[in-house]
């Protein structure tokens, strides 16, 4: 076992990953629900969810230390995560929350996510796995993290004290996470629900009526500036990512519209 938390969850994700494909296998028995299967497969998955929520912890955070004066002399009360700490920390949840290979399940096991029916439990919803939404509530929770209006403060006032990552710096990579590896390709649907919702959170940050400090507001506008332009740059791609990428031109141009 690592001492190094972001080792030891990167190798968690790992272990999840390599579980995965071996589901169906395993938990398909003759004459008996795929229940059980569904069940690995949200367990697993919720596994994978905290081991990426260990490592949004290292971007901006910084080590506290309550010994009293003269007890270590060494170590201060605050000291600021080192940059290449949070350099990996960025790279981890960048490959295993953004990526296109992220959440890289076999689609075979989707047809089999099935719950147990019990009388009529289905009345008020659709009994098909809701993979997009699954995906798309880990990503959200890894941004709820990353775009806490505290985090984002605490990386700038860390700056004075230690900390090499500042805020404009820390978004930039999000942003290219988020968006580089596919701009001259399709996007994945997948991928299309995390841009959306990245894009509407940064427009929430930039808002002058947010309660966010005036330095995340600017760092975040930049972002959408930057996003701006790759949106309404003509790549050649499918009608859907077309669509996609005219939308989020829309959005970000209808909300600047109504912040002049």
């Amino acid at each position: 076992m690592s001492d190094d938390a972001i080792t030891y969850a990167v190798g968690n994700i790992k272990l999840v990953n390599e579980a995965l494909p071996k589901l169906l296998t395993k938990y398909s028995t003759n004459n008996k629900s795929y229940h059980e299967l569904r069940s690995a497969y949200l367990s697993l998955s919720a596994h994978y969810a905290r081991s990426l929520n260990v490592i949004n912890r290292y971007i901006g955070g910084v080590y506290v230390n309550r010994n009293l004066a003269g007890q270590d002399a060494a170590t201060k009360p605050f000291t600021p995560i080192p940059l290449e700490d949070q350099k990996r920390a960025m790279q981890a949840i960048t490959k295993y929350a953004f990526s296109k290979n992220a959440f890289n399940v076999p689609n075979e096991i989707y047809n089999y996510l099935q719950m147990q029916r019990r009388g009529q439990e289905f009345r008020k919803e659709t009994e098909d796995p809701k993979i997009h939404d699954r995906v798309l509530n880990i990503q959200r929770g890894v941004l709820d993290q990353l775009l806490n209006g505290v985090v984002l403060q605490r990386i700038t006032d860390t700056k004075f004290y230690g900390n090499k990552y500042n805020l404009n710096a820390v978004l930039k990579d999000i942003t290219n996470g988020i968006f580089i590896e596919d701009l001259g390709a399709s996007v994945s649907t997948i991928r299309q629900n995390l841009q959306e919702e990245y894009v509407s959170r940064l427009l929430n940050i930039a808002d002058a009526k947010s309660s966010y400090a005036y330095t995340s507001k600017s760092a975040a506008f930049g972002e959408v500036k930057r996003i701006l332009a790759w949106m309404e740059t003509p790549y050649g791609s499918d009608v859907a990512t077309q669509a996609h990428r005219a939308h989020l031109a829309f959005v970000i141009n209808d909300a600047l519209d109504l912040k002049k």
